[in-house]
């Protein structure tokens, strides 16, 4: 590995946008490794002076589906952006015109919003709207949901049930899915913390739960969730009239995949 002629590379073509492989989880930590124990300086950064670098967050370790996932801690640079696609779940959902449309829309760093996940961009635009209408923010989100039975929980959280399938290989399987589903049901129906079991309203609209969905006030979420609906649609109509059918779109799925 020849540092200096990474170095000799950057600095001669400047790159606005480095992507890699890997490069959170090992390549940059290798490289990082390598100047320091071959005492040289690639000016991975734009800025004039040397500076100190701080990774953040750390890395982590989860469980999703029956698997256990590595995320890399975020390497970030300052003046170019470094997206690493084995780490951006939007980049590989949507490439890069997903990532700034994302960040965009959600108004976070493409950097980082490359290493996050379309739900902490939903969670932003909440906070953006509440922020536009005067809304109170809590400083961290620490309110409990409220106490359920296990007979509440069997009626009212039928929704979040998942059969794990039989492994092997079938035939003749068939797949139903909806367009946008959760996000739609609750722009539809205005559900959002602050409408349901609201104090004002005895509507009983979750007819098994028993429910009340407030009919006075639109909540936060749905405030959120119908201008991306709106823009879901026009980019699939859009699509289709171009003859991009199958081409990935940036926002088709704001709340995860398999919603889209």
């Amino acid at each position: 590995m020849d540092i200096g002629e990474i170095g000799r590379f950057l600095k001669h073509y400047d790159p606005d946008v480095i992507l890699s492989d890997d490069g959170d989880a090992s390549l940059l930590p290798l490289l990082f490794s390598a100047e320091r124990k071959w005492k040289m300086s690639i000016s991975w950064d734009r800025e004039p002076y040397p500076l100190k670098r701080q990774i953040h967050p750390r890395g982590l370790s989860y469980f999703s589906y029956g698997r256990i996932y590595y995320k890399a801690p975020a390497h970030i640079f300052l003046g170019r952006w470094h997206i690493d696609r084995r780490n951006s779940f939007i980049y590989g959902e949507s490439g890069m015109d997903g990532v700034i449309e994302l960040a965009r829309l959600a108004k976070i760093p493409v950097q980082r919003m490359a290493r996050t996940s379309p739900g902490t961009a939903i969670t932003s635009m909440q906070l953006d709207r509440a922020f536009q209408e005067g809304i109170l923010i809590p400083w961290r989100k620490g309110e409990p949901e409220r106490f359920k039975t296990a007979w509440d929980l069997l009626i009212a959280d039928k929704g979040g049930l998942v059969f794990q399938p039989r492994l092997g290989i079938f035939e003749n399987v068939a797949e139903i899915d909806f367009a946008s589903m959760y996000p739609t049901m609750m722009a539809i129906h205005n559900i959002s913390p602050e409408t349901v079991l609201c104090g004002c309203c005895e509507n009983h609209k979750v007819p098994e739960a028993g429910y009340t969905i407030c009919e006075k006030r639109e909540g936060i979420v749905p405030k959120t969730l119908r201008p991306i609906l709106a823009r879901r649609t026009w980019l699939k109509k859009n699509g289709k009239r171009i003859g991009l059918r199958n081409a990935p779109h940036p926002t088709l799925s704001p709340l995860g995949r398999g919603e889209g």
